[in-house]
């Protein structure tokens, strides 16, 4: 992205934005051990969050077949599993040049990460389940 900046190549570049990088490596009692590399606890100050672009994705599935008021008939498809994605802009810079280009990372969140009438009823682990399940399927889901 930086190099097609630097020669004034108008260029966006898309990628999914990881809350772990890839890992970091350090050397324990002679070994070779790898650690989560946590990228954005700090937060990244070059990024910038693009909520008005944000995203419904929607994965897995069925279809069911209908017929409207006027008999026609139709089929819709029902989604396992609804995941907003939320866009984060990063300028990236030429060299010795004017020319910035995009990146855009997308955040996964699950659609609905709380449901507040099984808290209520006591169930605490099932409020969140969607965001779980969410967190447990979507690296599946991307690396289809």
């Amino acid at each position: 992205m930086d190099s097609l900046a630097t020669l004034n190549v108008p260029a966006i570049g898309y990628g999914i934005r990881y809350e772990f990088g890839m890992f970091e490596q350090i050397i324990e009692d002679g070994w070779q051990v790898e650690r989560t590399d946590k990228w954005l606890q700090l937060g990244n100050p070059w990024e910038i969050p693009s909520t008005d672009c944000e995203m419904e994705v929607k994965f897995g599935g069925h279809t069911e077949e209908y017929h409207d008021q006027e008999g026609l008939h139709h089929v819709r498809w029902v989604p396992d599993y609804v995941v907003n994605g939320l866009p984060y802009d990063t300028p990236i810079l030429g060299y010795r040049t004017n020319m910035a280009n995009r990146l855009r990372l997308w955040k996964a969140q699950a659609a609905e990460s709380f449901d507040f009438s099984r808290f209520n009823l006591g169930d605490y682990a099932g409020a969140v389940d969607k965001k779980v399940e969410i967190g447990n399927h979507l690296p599946r889901f991307v690396s289809q």
